[in-house]
């Protein structure tokens, strides 16, 4: 048996393991934090993910997932579709006014989006990657360092890992995957060991914030019109994502040298109060329709590595 170690069980790590799991290999995906509570509306509400910073905010699978889940993994799709992931077609996005001239082009269908709130979706892909040979996740559990074999070149040939409570544990592998994100420390790692890696960096200058709402008892999603639900107004970036379970959120970007902004737009007064001069927004969020559910999450120190 090949034995694969994914350092990192969000959405990189969960699409390592579907990409690589089969009955000759065994794959450990280790993460730091622990496992989901049971049903989505208790992962939303009560996981804890301090390794996953933008797991409250907006979140969709484009149409390069979808297709790529649509083809590899049916099974997938059905347990998305069946725990309230949304399937949006390219023409769902249009606005009233051009749907009566839109005739479906080869390749549209490949444009569909998936739509869900970002617990829902790791929750499914979980039970999913769960189910496949050889997969097994080892929650609550801490890489330590690389173990490394020296020769002709450096292998990285396992893991050190503590548990929690304290419990150090050695672990071999055949393959490292680092799936760990944005606060990596594999590539320090490597460089102690000699690697020379180059790295390019540049700052993406932008803060963004996110609030969830939902419908409330009777309502609807408001129709697609002249109003778009995004947009860019340059000192201010705007969208809408339509979720599960009668949940949306709206996303709200502004540059990192707006101060003052950036400041007040996390107080969810502020929010909203935004959120209503904006026509493409005002219409999803107003009280009569929806109501908020959370505060609202910031998101900055964001940079291209």
């Amino acid at each position: 048996m090949e034995r694969i170690v994914v350092i990192g069980g969000g959405i990189a790590g969960l699409g390592s393991a579907m990409a690589l799991a089969g009955p000759t290999r065994e794959i450990f995906v280790v993460e730091r934090d622990p496992p989901p509570p049971p049903g989505v509306e208790q992962a939303f509400e009560h996981w804890e993910r301090k390794g996953v910073t933008q797991l409250r905010h907006s979140h969709v699978f484009l149409g390069r997932l979808f297709t790529l889940i649509r083809d590899r993994h049916p099974r997938l799709l059905q347990m998305l579709k069946d725990a309230g992931v949304r399937e949006l077609g390219f023409e769902v996005g249009l606005p009233s006014p051009l749907l009566g001239s839109y005739v479906q082009a080869r390749g549209d269908e490949n444009l569909s989006i998936l739509f869900s709130r970002r617990t829902t979706l790791e929750i499914v892909m979980r039970t999913y990657c769960e189910s496949l040979p050889g997969v097994k996740f080892v929650p609550d559990t801490i890489v330590r360092g690389l173990a490394f074999e020296r020769g002709d070149s450096l292998k990285v040939k396992g893991l050190s890992l503590e548990h929690d409570g304290g419990v150090r544990e050695d672990i071999a592998a055949d393959i490292v995957v680092d799936a760990s994100g944005r606060y990596t420390l594999c590539t320090d790692w490597l460089r102690e060991a000699g690697c020379v890696i180059a790295e390019e960096e540049s700052p993406a200058g932008i803060l963004y914030f996110t609030r969830h709402y939902r419908l409330r008892e009777g309502q609807e999603e408001p129709p697609r019109d002249q109003n778009p639900g995004a947009g860019d107004l340059g000192y201010i970036k705007y969208g809408v994502f339509p979720a599960d379970h009668g949940h949306f959120s709206v996303t709200l970007a502004v540059p990192e040298i707006e101060l003052a902004l950036r400041t007040a737009v996390v107080r969810p007064e502020t929010f909203d109060a935004i959120c209503m001069k904006l026509p493409g927004c005002a219409k999803w969020i107003d009280p009569v329709r929806a109501e908020p559910v959370t505060k609202a999450f910031a998101m900055g120190n964001l940079k291209n590595v």
